[in-house]
């Protein structure tokens, strides 16, 4: 995603749509052996619709991560990869 932007790629995007469904994988990544990051993605720049509120899954973790609205708000350990899958907030039946 940011691949032009910077010498390294410290994120990047792959919607995945099968018959089962769509999602969205999105990779964050801290160089720094130092040094925690935190970063921040809008909705916009990932393609998703900003005005919807999301869910995702960190594979790492293995853990849901809380509600994202407008943007995604990573934190990251040093030297290490965050990689999520994000998909739209399932509606809550009636």
């Amino acid at each position: 995603m940011d691949l032009f932007e910077r010498d390294k790629a410290e994120s990047f995007v792959l919607p995945v749509k099968q018959s089962f469904g769509q999602w969205t994988l999105v990779g964050v990544i801290n160089y720094a052996e130092d040094a925690h990051a935190q970063k921040e993605v809008s909705l916009a720049r990932l393609r998703l619709d900003p005005s919807k509120t999301y869910v995702a899954y960190d594979f790492w973790s293995q853990n849901l991560v809380a509600p994202i609205q407008g943007s995604l708000r990573v934190r990251l350990e040093p030297s290490s990869v965050r990689l999520l899958a994000v998909h739209g907030k399932p509606e809550t039946p009636m």
